[in-house]
């Protein structure tokens, strides 16, 4: 039984998906601890402990901001060079999950600490880990320009229905 091979749409639907089930795991997560704190759920009041948990997550936020765009630098040097597309596709996306996941864990870690202290402070970080997950929003030309694409590749980009391999 031949298995069937994956269009570029299908290809880029199936980024956009797991890049919204990853925000929408944070947006998620996030509600329920806001709501679990307005119906009084047990927070530390201990000043020390949030004066403490405070820089712990500032210092991974940025560290985690900063090496999400370093790793995924570093990924796409060898996505490019990769001869064949499907290669590339394959690569560039594992690229991607894991600059997603980067920023998924610091968000947590923010959630978990808002829950821990009642800070809202720890809110807006996600807040603004979320935006950053907007602009990591990928796209067809995005990939285009992470991938350096000769035009050749462009075109079977273009059209909906190249297939790209089996295992995208």
């Amino acid at each position: 039984m031949e298995t069937e091979k994956q269009t570029t749409q299908g290809y880029f639907t199936a980024i956009r998906i797991v890049h919204l089930a990853l925000m929408g795991g944070i947006v998620f997560f996030s509600a329920i601890s806001y709501v679990l704190q307005l119906n009084g759920f047990e927070s530390s009041s201990d000043e020390e402990f949030n004066r403490f948990l405070a820089p712990v997550v500032g210092v991974f936020v940025i560290g985690a901001a900063f090496a999400s765009q370093i790793v995924f630098k570093q990924r796409l040097k060898e996505c490019v060079s990769k001869p064949s597309l499907q290669e590339k596709l394959m690569l560039y996306r594992a690229a991607l999950i894991l600059k997603f996941a980067l920023i998924e864990g610091p968000s947590f870690m923010a959630v978990v600490a808002y829950l821990l202290t009642g800070n809202l402070l720890y809110l807006g970080v996600v807040g603004l880990l979320l935006i950053l997950f907007l602009i990591y929003r990928p796209s067809k030309e995005q990939t285009i320009l992470d991938l350096e694409l000769n035009m050749n590749d462009r075109r079977l980009l273009d059209d909906p229905d190249t297939r790209i391999g089996a295992d995208l």
